[in-house]
C-alpha cells in the first residue's frame, strides 16, 4: 500500500491547517504528522481520526493503484444493521496499514473452500459436523476460549488474526477482509472472551466460501447456522436439551435461562450463542432468545475482555506470547518479515502506543528469528 504522505502536507496547506493545530486535534504530536509527512504510515484509528478531522476518506491518502489490494465483502453487524459506505470505508481504513507486510509474503498452506449450492439447515450442520472432523474436534465439546480452541482452529483454515481496536461507526465485533490475496480477521479488542467466539467462526466461514459468492441475507443466515452447529455439536445440545426439559415442558422461562446461564458460566460460552443454537433447532422461542441477550449482559462481568487481557501484561515477552496464542500466523508472519521492518511499523502493526516499545518487540522478533534459522 503506498502511504502518500506528501498528499497529506498538501491537504494541510489547502485548509491552512498547521501541523501542530491537527495533532493536537487528533490526539498525537507534531513530530508523529511529520513523520507521516515523510513516509511513515499511521495507525488504522489516527487515519480514522485524520480523515474525520480533514472530511477526507482514505483513498485520498493512499495510492489509487493499490486499493484492489484489499477487497472487504459484507461483514456481520450488531442486530443486523444495514452496513453502510462509511462501514466499509472504515473497514478499508483497518486494512491498509497491514497492506505492505502481506503483498510479499507467501502464506504454504493451501486454502480451504466449501463447495456448495445448497444453504439449508441440514446442509449447516453436514458442513459443521465435516469442519469439526477436519480439525480433529470431538462431537461433544463446545468450542471455547479456553485453550486458545478457536484460535487453533483458525489457524489450521490459514486465516491471520488482527487484534485492534474499531471506531463505533463500524458496528460490528469482527470482520473478514482479503489482503493481497491473504484471508484475515480483524477482531474488535474490547469484545468479551464469551462473545468472540461465534464472531470469529462466523467470518471464517465467509472465508472459506467460493470467491464469487455474492453476501447476501441468505449467506449471511447460513454462515451464521454453521457458525451454530460448528461451536454447538448435537451431543452437547441433546445433554443440555435433557437438562432443561422439564422446564421446556412447563414452560418456565426463567428457570430455562437461569439453566443455560448456569450451563454457559460453566462452558464459558454466551448464553444468547447458546439460544441460537437452541432457536434454530426450534427447540426454544424467540422471546427466551431475547431474555438471553440480557442474562448475558450480566454474565460478561466475570469475563474480561481480550483488550483488558492485553493491559495487564507488561512483559514484552509475555505480549508476543499472548498474541502468538490468538494469532500464531500472524505472529510467524511478522517475525519472518522482521528485518524488512521498522520500530515504528512494529508499534503501528501490533496497535503499541510508540516506537520505544515498537523497538523492544522488534529486538524479540529479530531474535527468535535468527534462532529459528539457526535450527
Amino acid at each position: 500500500m503506498e502511504w502518500m504522505g506528501k498528499t497529506l502536507q498538501d491537504i494541510l496547506k489547502q485548509k491552512g491547517l498547521t501541523m501542530d493545530y491537527i495533532a493536537e486535534r487528533i490526539g498525537t504530536s507534531r513530530q508523529s504528522i511529520s513523520e507521516w509527512i515523510k513516509g511513515s504510515v499511521p495507525t488504522g484509528r489516527f487515519i480514522i481520526k485524520l480523515c474525520k478531522e480533514l472530511e477526507i476518506t482514505p483513498a485520498d491518502l493512499f495510492s489509487p493503484n493499490e486499493k484492489p489490494q484489499i477487497s472487504i465483502p459484507a461483514h456481520k453487524t450488531h442486530m443486523r444493521a444495514k452496513v453502510t459506505d462509511e462501514m466499509q470505508n472504515d473497514a478499508y481504513k483497518i486494512s491498509a496499514p497491514y497492506v505492505r507486510v502481506f503483498e510479499h509474503y507467501v502464506n504454504p498452506l493451501v486454502i480451504k473452500r466449501i463447495e456448495t449450492n445448497d444453504f439449508s439447515v441440514r446442509a449447516a450442520s453436514q458442513i459443521a459436523l465435516n469442519l469439526r472432523a477436519e480439525l480433529g474436534l470431538d462431537d461433544e465439546t463446545p468450542i471455547t476460549f479456553n485453550e486458545n480452541q478457536i484460535f487453533k482452529y483458525l489457524d489450521k483454515l490459514g486465516l491471520f488474526v488482527i487484534l485492534l481496536p474499531f471506531p463505533d461507526t463500524m458496528k460490528s465485533n469482527a470482520f473478514y477482509v482479503k489482503i493481497a490475496h491473504h484471508r484475515v480477521i480483524f477482531l474488535e479488542s474490547h469484545i468479551h472472551s464469551s462473545d468472540l467466539i461465534f464472531h470469529l467462526l462466523h467470518e471464517s466461514i465467509h472465508s472459506i466460501l467460493p470467491e464469487d459468492q455474492a453476501v447476501t441475507n441468505e449467506i449471511d443466515k447460513f454462515c451464521d447456522c454453521v457458525a451454530s452447529y460448528l461451536q454447538f455439536p448435537d451431543k452437547y445440545v441433546a445433554c443440555i436439551i435433557e437438562r432443561i426439559k422439564a422446564d421446556l415442558i412447563s414452560g418456565n422461562k426463567n428457570s430455562i435461562i437461569d439453566e443455560l446461564k448456569d450451563i454457559s458460566k460453566q462452558n464459558h460460552h454466551s448464553v444468547y450463542g447458546l439460544c441460537k443454537r437452541l432457536y434454530i433447532d426450534e427447540q426454544i422461542s424467540k422471546d427466551i432468545m431475547t431474555s438471553a441477550v440480557f442474562a448475558d449482559k450480566k454474565l460478561k462481568k466475570d469475563y474480561p475482555s481480550i483488550g483488558d487481557i492485553f493491559d495487564h501484561i507488561e512483559s514484552p515477552v509475555e505480549y508476543l506470547q499472548l498474541y502468538e496464542s490468538i494469532s500464531p500466523r500472524f505472529v510467524k508472519m511478522i517475525r519472518d518479515e522482521s528485518s524488512h521492518l521498522s520500530n515504528s511499523k512494529i508499534a503501528e502493526l501490533f496497535q503499541l502506543s510508540n516506537s520505544i516499545d515498537g523497538h523492544i518487540l522488534l529486538n524479540l522478533l529479530r531474535k527468535e528469528e535468527r534462532i529459528e534459522d539457526s535450527l
